[in-house]
């Protein structure tokens, strides 16, 4: 059974919570999402909530 978007997105926040670690060691960072809603989704729910806590 797929997992609904709300689910994958919810699964995607928390591996990269869970990686905060690493990331903040790393210099740099690729992410790679099929695009779209969902990107920009991904976007507002992860990546720049994760930014601005990095001070990114």
């Amino acid at each position: 059974m797929p997992l609904r978007p709300r689910t994958r997105l919810i699964c995607a926040g928390a591996a990269l919570l869970g990686s905060l670690h690493a990331v903040a060691q790393a210099e740099e960072l690729t992410f790679v999402s099929q695009g779209g809603a969902y990107q920009e989704a991904q976007s507002k729910a992860i990546l720049l909530p994760a930014a601005k806590a990095l001070k990114l």
